[in-house]
């Protein structure tokens, strides 16, 4: 279900057993391979915590209306999220899927009797930032509300900056599409290498939007929670919003279109705060349709428990994958393959590391991998989605054009590169595949690749 940042245990084996003299480097290169290797940890994703305590904040809770007020400070690598309750003899609740309490309105933890109420708006600032390991040391039952948004817990960790710990962070990979639905509201998760979430709401007619989650976390984080016109009475007689300010919370009436996208990117503050009760980085695609924290918790928990509900299909390792290509090693570019949906889409790896026989000539001096290299993987494994169909056993896939060719940052000793390959024309003898590569969630390249398929050792057509 997961896997490390990076592993090096991950790359494909060698059928050769040991390298020529040719392929050897120079002992210029084994020296210059030695001072990189401190450059190569850092390009790790490893753990963050605090670079120091924050600042105390205070203010009401949203929901209780009583004073509270709160810090956080750096924990040990390993550790997670905790919240402390300083009033009630230190008693700590890791922020995990297993102590979430069944709310609607808000995410509770609770144990032993002891809980911490609205707890998502800080854990998005906190995931966002890529903070790992925390301690939040609380005064009261309820995190404070400051803006009825994440703006002033991302703007707090800013303000104190984060550090890099040594222990590799775990990243989840969902391998399999998994779909949540309760009532009205249904979350459909997608294997990518990315962390992409679509918002989809509608209460009423008027009252409807749908916004993307681009990455970019400042514009996210300013989105103020929210309540309906016809609710709001309800909601003060069933004491909720005791706390809730003038400006801090909206009321849509369905007027107002801006509004309404505003409340959608709240949806998607609630949805990241949930995800991180899982206790490490994510990565996939979430389309989330009228959902709210009760189906949060529930994907949390599929995913926490290994989606034991769901069939699960194994993944493609490194010799599988040389059963299905001719590539080998120093050639094969795909070390195993997470997710495949049998000719429409696949989501594989390649583990680049300071080993590589390309990186003593390229370059010496500040080792970089070529972008031919990663158009070749993508090809690669666009190569095994289609040659997995038995129909294509024994069969070769020959580029014909590749286009829409970009490289948006370079890929160095250290990336782990996450590659995805999905089916845009399949005709019987030839094909097209959009493919992009990322590295800790973000696009490092892409290509969109056409592809004639041949018969091993037969006349392409092509000359």
């Amino acid at each position: 279900m997961w896997l490390p940042a990076l592993s090096s245990q991950d790359t494909p084996p060698r059928t050769d057993g040991r390298r020529t003299a040719a392929e050897q480097p120079s002992e210029n290169c084994h020296s210059c391979c030695q001072n990189l290797r401190d450059f190569w940890k850092r390009k790790m994703r490893v753990e963050q915590t605090l670079a120091d305590a924050t600042e105390w904040i205070e203010g009401e809770g949203l929901h209780t209306g009583a004073r509270c007020r709160c810090r956080i400070l750096p924990a040990p690598e390993g550790s997670g999220i905790v919240f402390c309750r300083r009033d009630a003899d230190m008693f700590q609740i890791p922020a995990h899927i297993d102590y979430a309490a069944n709310t609607t309105r808000f995410t509770m933890l609770q144990k032993d009797g002891i809980s911490v109420m609205t707890v998502e708006h800080l854990l998005c600032a906190l995931y966002a930032m890529r903070v790992d390991n925390a301690v939040v040391e609380i005064e009261g039952e309820e995190v404070p509300d400051l803006d009825g948004a994440a703006l002033a817990f991302y703007n707090l960790l800013r303000k104190t900056g984060v550090k890099k710990q040594c222990r590799v962070a775990e990243v989840l990979f969902p391998t399999t599409k998994i779909v949540v639905e309760e009532d009205e509201g249904r979350i459909t998760v997608e294997p990518s290498g990315g962390f992409e979430v679509r918002y989809v709401l509608h209460y009423q007619e008027g009252i409807e939007a749908e916004v993307c989650f681009d990455g970019n976390w400042r514009r996210l984080v300013p989105a103020r929670t929210f309540c309906l016109q016809n609710e709001v009475e309800q909601l003060r007689a069933a004491g909720y919003g005791k706390g809730a300010k003038e400006g801090a919370v909206l009321v849509l009436d369905g007027r107002n279109k801006e509004d309404n996208e505003e409340a959608a990117k709240h949806k998607i503050i609630d949805f990241v705060g949930d995800m991180t009760l899982l206790g490490r980085e994510v990565r996939g695609r979430f389309i989330c349709e009228r959902s709210g924290h009760r189906h949060n918790r529930r994907l949390c928990r599929m995913l926490a428990d290994g989606m034991k509900e769901q069939k699960r299909q194994d993944v493609i390792t490194a010799e599988d994958v040389m059963r299905v290509l001719p590539h080998r090693y120093p050639f094969l570019m795909v070390d195993k393959v997470l997710y495949m949906e049998a000719g429409r889409r696949a989501v594989g790896v390649k583990n680049v590391t300071i080993n590589e026989p390309y990186f003593p000539g390229h370059f010496p001096t500040r080792p970089v991998m070529p972008g031919v290299l990663q158009i070749e993987a993508m090809a690669q494994l666009a190569g095994v989605l289609l040659l997995r169909d038995v129909e294509c056993h024994g069969k070769l896939p020959f580029l014909m054009s590749i286009d829409g060719v970009k490289f948006r940052r370079p890929v160095v000793p250290g990336d782990q590169l996450v590659l995805e390959a999905e089916v845009v024309k399949m005709r019987s003898r030839s094909g097209e595949v959009a493919t992009r590569a990322l590295v800790d969630g973000k696009v490092v390249s892409e290509a969109r690749i056409k592809f004639v398929i041949v018969e091993q050792g037969g006349n392409d057509g092509t000359d």
